[in-house]
């Protein structure tokens, strides 16, 4: 069940399908993006959520996420609240045609099936900075 989850997310991430998206998120969520670039920060609220999916694919001409991992942090507790670990790559190129790949791994809390809480961890932060330009 997770894992079909966590692959419907990142296929609507692939087609640059925010409705897809955002699907998955609670109306209270919270993300955390990382670095210093023009797009990190912390992200309260879907609507604030939402706009950050949205400046994110509007930059992007094309986007493949590639999901290599997904861990449990309790498998006894989905139903109610759970913490998941998901690996993944990604090779973008943006509208103005840079091309990137990264490499992270994002936490996730759960809570009745919906993301409240969400961080990215990448292996080289610096790329955002690249993509994005420090702020």
């Amino acid at each position: 069940m997770l894992e079909r989850m966590m692959a419907r997310n990142f296929r609507a991430m692939n087609r640059r399908d925010l409705a897809g998206t955002m699907r998955g998120w609670a109306e209270d969520g919270v993300f955390e993006f990382p670095g210093h670039s023009t797009i990190s920060g912390r992200f309260v609220g879907k609507p604030a959520i939402e706009a950050w999916w949205r400046r994110w694919f509007d930059r992007m001409a094309s986007v493949r996420f590639v999901v290599k991992r997904v861990a449990l942090a309790n498998p006894f507790t989905l139903t109610v609240a759970n913490t998941v670990f998901i690996e993944w790559v990604a090779d973008v190129t943006t509208v103005d045609g840079m091309s990137a790949h990264a490499e992270a791994v994002t936490m996730l809390r759960l809570r009745r099936g919906k993301v409240v809480f969400a961080r990215d961890y990448f292996l080289d932060p610096t790329i955002e900075d690249v993509v994005w330009g420090a702020a």
